[in-house]
């Protein structure tokens, strides 16, 4: 397979696509294909990529921000040109495995990456899963800010601990002119007093143990 590979780039610089099908008396079929596919193109003027192309990946994540919260580093916007004429390589199967049985895989692209598909999307990972990118968007239409989990339960530990000090104290003793006692008030001051203790206890249910985010 890699004599096949080196042939096809040392014999082979000009060519605009291979279609690389993993037997080398498939090559002439394979050039035929992406003559016809190269005929095709050119008869296509124009590509409204936004109503026309469902299945390819949009890659403008332009999205306009309506919050003024703090925001991430400004993300890059790129399009797909469709279509192509510079050098591809295609391969076209039925089904397509790569697997580096003792090392990596990689996948690199200058512009933008897509992956698409009609199905489920999965990752699986032995180790830490990493996704680094100045701007992560959920949704075509993202607009919500995410929440940071630690600072969530700091803010609500402050804000519990000055009802528990200042506020609940005031209510439980609550009397009137005549230092009557409230009973009303002194029992909502116990009933805030449980629940706060309550709320405290379960604060760090809502962080979890696998999914973490950057500041």
């Amino acid at each position: 397979m890699i004599e096949f590979i080196l042939d096809i780039l040392l014999n082979y610089p000009e060519g605009i696509s291979f279609a690389i099908l993993g037997l080398r008396k498939k090559r002439r079929k394979a050039e035929k294909i992406i003559r016809d596919l190269e005929s095709t193109l050119d008869g296509i003027n124009a590509i409204d990529i936004d109503n026309n192309v469902e299945d390819i990946p949009q890659f403008d994540s332009d999205v306009t921000r309506t919050t003024t919260s703090p925001q991430a580093p400004e993300a890059s916007t790129y399009k797909p040109e469709f279509p192509y004429r510079g050098r591809q390589i295609i391969i076209d199967s039925g089904r397509v495995l790569l697997n580096a049985k003792d090392d990596s895989v990689f996948i690199i692209g200058d512009k933008a990456v897509g992956i698409s598909t009609n199905g489920t999307f999965n990752i699986d990972s032995g180790g830490k899963t990493i996704i680094n990118s100045p701007e992560i968007d959920l949704g075509l239409e993202a607009e919500e800010q995410a929440v940071l989990g630690n600072q969530l339960v700091s803010i609500f530990n402050e804000y519990l601990l000055g009802l528990q000090q200042l506020v609940v104290p005031q209510l439980k003793s609550a009397t009137d002119g005549d230092n009557v006692k409230l009973a009303g008030v002194q029992q909502a001051g116990n009933a805030m007093e449980k629940l706060n203790e309550t709320l405290n206890s379960r604060l760090n249910l809502v962080l979890s143990t696998t999914v973490k985010i950057q500041k």
